[in-house]
């Protein structure tokens, strides 16, 4: 069980988060915030949507974990996500994504002195993400002009059906060294929105998590619980099939 967290996503000036090249790298992300928890979790054709990786050199977070994680890893609370560019053309999508997972916290009811806490101590669930999704030119894409706006009083935490097909994930290649100490944000777009996002989160709300010198702070949660980490509405909305 994942826990009842939701996504709520934001984008730079001009972008639609409605567009069929955003909604494919929407469920990129959110899908791969499941995987963890098996094929039961993911996404509608998130397992088909991932191409083959070498476990020793390679990673593909769409493709669900084959061991699940055992219960008492679950979370309540809102990952953040924000789409910072996203081009598209006939047969590919590149997209720039930044996300946090700050404002999730444990849901462990049976284990009270870990229940509501925070999932991350500092920003080490926040990163700059960059994706890539592909198709045959000779394959239609079927939901090109679908609708995707959820209708007024409708609409899911989760798209109930293949939002993926026909696009699909490249593996993504393992670092050979270890990256170097600092700050895990990869960028300064993503640092920047992600000082914004907090404010959004009232167990670090008017907390700045960098020093001047760009190091990571470590943040004090103010509140812990649904206090803290209130599971927001979900937005956008999956529309109905």
């Amino acid at each position: 069980m994942a826990g009842t967290f939701t996504f709520m996503w934001s984008a730079e000036d001009g972008i639609d988060l409605h567009s069929r090249a955003a909604e494919v790298i929407r469920a990129q992300v959110e899908s791969c915030a499941l995987s963890l928890y098996g094929a039961d979790a993911v996404y509608p054709g998130a397992e088909e949507a991932a191409l083959d990786a070498d476990i020793r050199s390679s990673t593909n977070c769409v493709r669900p974990y084959h061991r699940p994680l055992r219960s008492g890893y679950a979370f309540r609370g809102t990952i953040h996500a924000h789409l910072v560019s996203v081009e598209s053309t006939d047969t590919s999508i590149s997209a720039h994504v930044c996300e946090t997972r700050t404002g999730r916290a444990r849901l462990d009811p049976d284990n009270p002195h870990l229940d509501g806490l925070p999932e991350f101590d500092v920003l080490d669930g926040t990163a700059g993400i960059r994706i890539v999704a592909q198709k045959p030119a000779d394959v239609a894409d079927t939901r090109a002009d679908a609708v995707r706006i959820a209708q007024p009083g409708t609409g899911n935490r989760e798209p109930r059906y293949n939002v993926f097909h026909p696009w699909v994930f490249p593996p993504f290649v393992l670092p050979t060294t270890k990256p170097p100490a600092g700050n895990l944000t990869s960028d300064p777009i993503c640092e920047s929105w992600v000082a914004q996002a907090l404010n959004r989160v009232p167990a670090f709300a008017g907390q700045n998590p960098f020093y001047p010198d760009g190091r990571l702070r470590f943040l004090t949660p103010k509140a812990l619980g649904p206090e803290g980490f209130p599971t927001l509405p979900q937005y956008p909305l999956w529309p109905e099939p």
